[in-house]
């Protein structure tokens, strides 16, 4: 979650994590209630979705229920250790705030008794000395409450905004275990991840689905000729391209080297195939520019293969689909989409543009 949250959400969130939690019956553990907060915070849409099934199917889920969510949208073991340290801080908190809450509630009970004993005395008394004094232990009571009240307020709005601090950490963590570090688009881990459970989400409900597997076009050559920073450049270029092309709910992620992949939940092969060649035109038409000598790099294009997700596929045999379709690509002459967009024929221009307008 990468938006700022105030202290009085930040609380808000707590307490309806707690909430939900007490229904649920789920153990009072860090790894809970990190999955609980995230539930109820909404940001990471995957989880909610599945967060919302399970509950819906069974209110109060067992504890493999938890463990399995958590591990497929929370967890990442290369962050272990990490998430262990900030684990055991977070769980700290969620103590002292429970504690607070259960304060909270004793203070109450406590402030309801002696109300229930001043109004009986009340009732009872004739004298005018004894309801004033019966008056004044109410009046006394109450500003303890009140001054209790506000210390719990202070209190608990410390522990929630250092809960949300920690969260914070923690997911930067899990961000960084996601991301590829070059280009910053989704790295593999995370891509077979989500692969894996959109698949999973198209079988169960029927909604389509489609893979786009792209390569950069003739990419060793331009290393040779311009150097590994420059292609770390045109890496950079191209993944920018398609994660502020791409549709919402789309995600870009590398695959390896400069050959990347983009998840289209919702998307038939039309589709795929419409919004990758959008794409393919756009970057076809942009020339790389040296920023520090000014001189031209020339085009960067990329051959792309788009295969739909069928009632039969795993997440090898999507891939495979699709990987076949990019080195069909590749062979019609590169700089183009296959399957072709409707109405264009499978033969393509040589797609030599890097060559051709590469400055000498």
């Amino acid at each position: 979650m990468s938006n700022v949250i105030d202290q009085s959400t930040a609380k808000r969130l707590f307490l309806r994590a707690v909430e939900l939690m007490a229904d649920a019956r789920a153990l009072l553990i860090p790894r809970y209630f990190q999955l609980f907060y995230e539930y109820v915070e909404g940001s990471n849409r995957a989880l909610a979705n599945a967060f919302a099934e399970l509950l819906k199917r069974n209110p109060q889920p067992a504890p493999s229920e938890l463990d399995f969510l958590f591990e497929l949208h929370l967890s990442d073991a290369s962050c272990a250790h990490d998430y262990s340290g900030m684990g055991d801080k977070l769980g700290k908190e969620v103590h002292a705030a429970l504690e607070v809450v259960q304060d909270a509630v004793s203070t109450t009970r406590t402030f309801g008794d002696s109300v229930k004993i001043a109004e009986a005395d009340l009732a009872n008394y004739t004298d005018q000395k004894k309801v004033r004094a019966a008056i004044v232990a109410l009046l006394r009571t109450t500003r303890k409450m009140t001054e209790k009240t506000k210390e719990m307020e202070t209190r608990l709005t410390a522990s929630a905004d250092q809960i949300e601090q920690l969260k914070t950490a923690l997911n930067k963590i899990k961000i960084e275990s996601q991301t590829d570090s070059l280009t910053g688009v989704a790295n593999r881990k995370l891509f077979d991840e989500t692969l894996a459970m959109e698949i999973e989400i198209a079988k169960r409900t029927g909604h389509p689905l489609s893979l786009c597997m792209f390569d950069v076009d003739h990419f060793k050559a331009f290393n040779d000729r311009h150097g590994h920073r420059a292609g770390d450049s045109a890496l950079r270029f191209v993944a920018n391209m398609f994660h502020h092309s791409v549709r919402d709910g789309d995600l870009v992620a590398r695959y390896g080297g400069e050959e990347f992949a983009v998840i289209m939940p919702g998307a038939d092969l039309s589709v795929g195939v419409t919004v990758a060649d959008r794409i393919r035109e756009a970057m076809a038409g942009r020339e790389l520019i040296n920023r520090t000598s000014g001189n031209t790099l020339g085009f960067v294009t990329v051959s792309i293969g788009v295969a739909e997700c069928e009632a039969t596929d795993t997440l090898e045999t999507l891939i495979d689909r699709a990987d076949k379709q990019l080195y069909a690509a590749k062979n019609a002459g590169r700089n183009c989409v296959m399957p072709p967009p409707d109405g264009e024929s499978d033969q393509t221009e040589d797609g030599q543009l890097l060559t051709a307008h590469t400055a000498a």
